[in-house]
């Protein structure tokens, strides 16, 4: 049998062990105390790099290549990284729908913004057209 000193030492210890899983991250910032739970910034800074992925908003994109066929798909990479050089801050996707190989670029909300960015590629793409689709969130700068 356990004497009261062993169960109180026995107490004690899973008394520290069950706070420990309470503690709570503590900064102070201009006079500001805030309390939070250390993943929560974890949280927060994952945030941005997912959240295209899991609210995909409607929108536009402008297409300029889509090809069936043997080369297809070598094509729709050669005009998509043709495309990154002319314009690297705007991301440039290839998808397949049978039996269409295809390259949308930007992410655009509004129709307006769209073909503004159209205007601006036709010289290179004459043929790019404005399609409604499934656009990435604007990333958080």
């Amino acid at each position: 049998m356990l004497s009261f000193f062993h169960k109180a030492l026995i107490f004690i210890l899973f008394s520290l062990i069950s706070i420990s899983g309470f503690t709570q991250h503590i900064n102070i910032h201009d006079n500001i105390i805030i309390i939070a739970d250390p993943k929560i910034n974890e949280l927060a800074e994952e945030y941005p790099s997912i959240a295209g992925e899991i609210h995909p908003l409607e929108g536009y994109r402008i297409q300029i290549f889509f090809d069936s066929g043997n080369l297809s798909k070598r094509n729709a990479s050669k005009v998509r990284e043709e495309f990154i050089k002319l314009f690297p801050d705007v991301e440039a996707y290839i998808t397949f729908k049978e039996p269409y190989y295809r390259v949308r670029v930007g992410d655009f909300r509004t129709n307006l913004e769209a073909n503004g960015f159209r205007k601006k590629i036709l010289q290179y793409y004459p043929h790019a057209f404005t399609v409604n689709d499934q656009i990435n969130a604007p990333s958080i700068k």
